[in-house]
């Protein structure tokens, strides 16, 4: 990435936030980047408010550089400040960036109201990768990195999963699930069905082995392995990364109104992950400066 498509994270002091800052700052770190961090201020106050609350901001950004270059001492760092909602001001800088990331709160209802107000917007609009950074995982995590890869619109899922690794030495499993389609209505439609199994394996994995061939010249020092597994997807690949440094899944946006524009499987994995989680947007792929 050059200089002018630094990466971005959001921050407002939080345990959530920390820990998305830390995640961010080993990232610009590892690949020699400059790091933005940006704090989003209300602009509902009055001025005398206002002030007081621009200068705690500045105070907590102040904190996030001394934190960042008691690790990276040669780290640039950038602050920034802005009025309007968090998600807002993030979509507004994202355009700039090859990689924004964002920290998770906790579990519970309001957590997930929480998570929709910034995170679940921020991955539905954002034209470059999200990473969401849950806030109890351990880190630096030192597991590899998980794919989920469904089709060939996941191919820059693919190639920015496969770019991250090969930044830190990390190998790549690319998990494909599948389910198989017997129906309930149709009881003797089942006994074909599974005898015909075989060949859906086959295909499926087909699918999968094609888009990792694809992938492999252009990351020739980093291992991908293929994985089929039946089951539900979202399911799946929590379970598969449960273990992992990084978990990437392609955004499959829908069109419609917000929360909606996200896939059920991102959804599922942004909630339950318990890694951090790249949400990438097929449009990544036409982008100038790749993520990694």
């Amino acid at each position: 990435m050059s200089a002018a498509h630094p990466i971005l994270v959001g921050y407002d002091g939080s345990p959530g936030a920390k820990r998305a800052l830390i995640w961010a700052g080993r990232e610009a770190a590892h690949s020699g980047r400059e790091l933005q961090v940006l704090a989003a201020e209300s602009s509902g106050l009055l001025a005398r408010h206002r002030d007081e609350l621009h200068e705690a901001m500045r105070m907590i950004l102040d904190a996030a550089v001394v934190r960042l270059h008691k690790v990276h001492p040669q780290l640039p760092v950038q602050t920034m400040t802005a009025e309007g909602s968090p998600a807002d001001a993030l979509l507004e800088h994202a355009p700039d960036t090859d990689l924004l990331v964002v920290g998770r709160r906790g579990h519970g209802a309001v957590a997930d109201a929480l998570l929709g107000s910034v995170s679940l917007r921020v991955t539905a609009h954002a034209p470059c990768p999200v990473v969401v950074v849950p806030p109890a995982a351990p880190m630096p995590r030192t597991g590899g990195v998980v794919v989920g890869v469904a089709d060939t619109t996941d191919a820059p899922a693919l190639d920015f999963a496969a770019g991250h690794a090969s930044q830190t030495g990390a190998d790549v499993t690319a998990v494909h699930a599948w389910t198989l389609p017997v129906s309930g209505f149709a009881p003797e439609l089942a006994l074909p069905l599974l005898a015909d199994a075989r060949e859906m394996i086959a295909a499926h994995d087909e699918v999968l082995e094609r888009l990792v061939r694809t992938a492999r010249p252009r990351f020739p020092d980093t291992l991908i392995e293929p994985r089929t597994i039946e089951g539900s997807t979202g399911q799946v690949l929590a379970a598969e990364a449960a273990d992992a440094a990084l978990l990437v899944i392609g955004a499959h946006r829908k069109q419609g109104a917000f929360p909606l524009r996200i896939a059920p499987t991102a959804h599922y994995v942004l909630h339950h992950a318990r890694c951090p989680v790249a949400v990438v947007p097929e449009a990544a792929k036409e982008r100038s400066g790749a993520a990694f």
